[in-house]
């Protein structure tokens, strides 16, 4: 059986690819990298299903993808909306983004893959999230600690019952 090569790419030099297949209609598909979207997208395990949008008609807790003027790639989340520009901010951060210009955004999530399953953007009980984890940004530093907090318990209890089973 042959193998299959694995190529590691800089996202900024898969940007002109993914720009070429939006333009043409096309939906993308890609894998999230960081933490700035969690809990809701986990870096490396979950990805975001991207469609070209207008970027004038984007509205409060939409997810698009946007480029920073150092060329970065971001997903992040609209929290306000200004004249011509937007504000963003990850849901696992506290600091907003004022002044993204609508010429910067590139597409906007209308799902994401978590697992098997995929989770579209337009569902009552995903826009209920949005809505309900927005209401909450000013309690975000301690609910993320807690978050943090319980995975790290979680996965020690399970290590343990792990090794124990191991040793049966």
């Amino acid at each position: 059986m042959e193998r299959q090569q694995l190529v590691l790419t800089d996202p900024a030099e898969l940007s002109p690819v993914v720009q070429a297949c939006l333009e043409n209609g096309s939906e993308v598909v890609l894998t999230v990298t960081g933490n700035s979207m969690r809990p809701m997208l986990r870096h490396r395990r979950d990805q975001v299903i991207l469609k070209r949008c207008d970027p004038r008609h984007l509205q409060v807790g939409d997810l698009p993808l946007y480029r920073r003027a150092d060329g970065t790639l971001v997903l992040h989340r609209v929290v306000a909306l200004g004249v011509s520009t937007y504000t963003m901010c990850g849901d696992a951060q506290t600091e907003k983004e004022y002044g993204v210009p609508w010429n910067a955004v590139l597409a906007v999530a209308v799902g994401f893959h978590r697992g098997k399953k995929i989770v579209w953007c337009n569902r009552l009980s995903y826009r209920l999230y949005v809505r309900l984890w927005m209401l909450l940004m000013p309690l975000r530093p301690i609910l993320l600690k807690g978050i943090r907090l319980m995975t790290r318990g979680y996965r020690k209890v399970r290590g343990i019952f792990q090794k124990k089973a191991g040793r049966s």
